[in-house]
């Protein structure tokens, strides 16, 4: 079935063979080949489809009237008979055809001279809607075009193979960009290109200003040139390994007050235990402490 050749031939073979031992049951045929599902993946059929509904498609009116199962089973010998005098008629064709081919043939003392072979003729369903078939079929050639080169530049982008599922299942992961390192922050990735969710060892930054710390890059995005294992952040966002909130979502690290945006500067957790809470947040660094955890203890007289 990979051959193109071998798969066309194929399908005439079924279609000859229902012809000739089935042909009562052509429209019983037809009717499975025009499945919804079928007709939204070939578009060319829907239009073959239409055309036998609305009566613009005229062929083959002599095929002969159905026959219920009880008829066909009461007349096997007559078929077996039919049958037998198609495959006569096969073989004698064969044989001229095979007698046709041997005149070809150059004698022995005749130089042979290759000659060109001829283009092999298109079968046309019809002839009133010719341009519209080829229409639909250059549509979809078209669509497999756009498909396969889609496909071509996901594989360019994510090159590296399948990686396991579990390494994406931590809070926190770690992300580059060229010669750049840093860590993304699941819950912090709610706004997308514009939330704070990648730490550097300096602070921290949104994927739009991440893939700016990468000088090399001339015209970088952050969802292609961003990788985590290997993999594109474009990748995990359609694997939904990492999640944007919606337009509406009011959650501390959707909003654009100016103190939350503040606080999205500083970390989460406390830098001594690694533990959230009320915290005092330093503004020379991303870093953040509870009161005691500092060194030494802040109280809030001394804050400043």
């Amino acid at each position: 079935m990979r051959c193109k050749e071998k798969r066309k031939d194929g399908v005439y073979q079924i279609l000859d063979w229902l012809e000739k031992e089935r042909s009562d049951s052509v429209h019983l045929f037809w009717t499975c080949v025009f499945k919804d599902h079928i007709l939204q993946k070939y578009p060319v059929l829907r239009l073959f489809r239409n055309n036998l509904i609305d009566g613009s498609f005229r062929v083959y009116e002599n095929l002969p009237a159905p026959v219920d199962q009880t008829e066909r089973e009461n007349k096997p010998v007559q078929i077996k008979k039919s049958t037998a005098k198609e495959k006569k008629r096969e073989r004698k064709r064969k044989k001229r055809h095979e007698e046709m081919e041997e005149d070809k043939q150059p004698g022995p003392s005749c130089p042979s001279i290759p000659k060109k072979k001829k283009p092999a003729k298109k079968l046309m369903f019809f002839s009133e809607s010719t341009a519209e078939m080829k229409r639909s079929g250059e549509e979809v050639q078209d669509e497999q075009k756009k498909e396969g080169e889609e496909e071509g530049r996901e594989e360019e982008e994510d090159n590296t193979g399948p990686v396991h599922p579990s390494v994406f299942q931590a809070p926190s992961l770690p992300v580059s960009c060229g010669s750049v390192n840093g860590v993304l922050y699941k819950c912090r990735f709610a706004s997308g290109s514009r939330s704070k969710s990648i730490r550097t060892e300096e602070r921290w930054f949104t994927p739009e200003e991440f893939v700016k710390q990468e000088l090399t890059l001339i015209d970088g995005h952050w969802k292609k040139d961003i990788q985590c294992h290997g993999k594109t952040l474009n990748y995990l966002l359609e694997k939904q390994i990492l999640v944007e909130h919606c337009q509406w979502c009011s959650c501390s690290h959707c909003s654009t007050m100016e103190q939350d945006l503040l606080h999205e500067t500083n970390d989460d957790e406390c830098f001594i235990c690694n533990m959230g809470g009320y915290l005092l947040c330093c503004d020379e660094c991303p870093r953040a402490f509870h009161h005691q955890c500092h060194v030494p203890a802040v109280q809030d007289d001394s804050l400043g």
